[in-house]
C-alpha cells in the first residue's frame, strides 16, 4: 500500500502495482477493486461523490467514490510522476516529480 484516504464508511487504498480498493470500515471488508494501470498511486482523496487519484503516470483520474467506476481521467501540465494532492477551497493542488505545484479550479 503506498497510499490511504477515506471518506465517511469507507478506506481507499492505493498500491505499487496501480490498484485501488474500496473498504467498508463497519464490515472489515473490501468492497470493490480497479486497476489503473500505472505503477503506483501515489496520492488520493475521497469525497461523498468521487475519488480522486493521482500517480507515476501524471494523469488525474476520477471515479465514482461508491463503486470505483472511472468517470474521467486528464493529462496533467506536469511533466513526471504526480507524488501528491490535496483539495481545499475549491481547488485542487497537485505536487509531481518535476518539482512543480499545480493548482486545478
Amino acid at each position: 500500500v503506498r497510499s490511504l484516504c477515506s471518506s465517511g464508511p469507507f478506506l481507499y487504498s492505493g498500491a505499487f502495482d496501480g490498484t485501488i480498493r474500496q473498504w467498508d470500515l463497519r464490515k472489515n471488508a473490501s468492497l470493490a477493486s480497479v486497476s489503473v494501470g500505472e505503477n503506483g498511486i501515489y496520492g488520493m482523496w475521497a469525497g461523498s461523490k468521487v475519488l480522486l487519484s493521482v500517480g507515476d503516470a501524471g494523469i488525474l483520474n476520477v471515479f465514482a467514490a461508491n463503486n470505483l467506476s472511472k468517470l474521467h481521467s486528464a493529462a496533467s501540465s506536469h511533466t513526471a510522476s504526480i507524488y501528491a494532492l490535496h483539495v481545499a477551497e475549491g481547488c485542487l493542488y497537485t505536487g509531481g516529480a518535476d518539482h512543480l505545484i499545480n493548482f486545478w479550479s
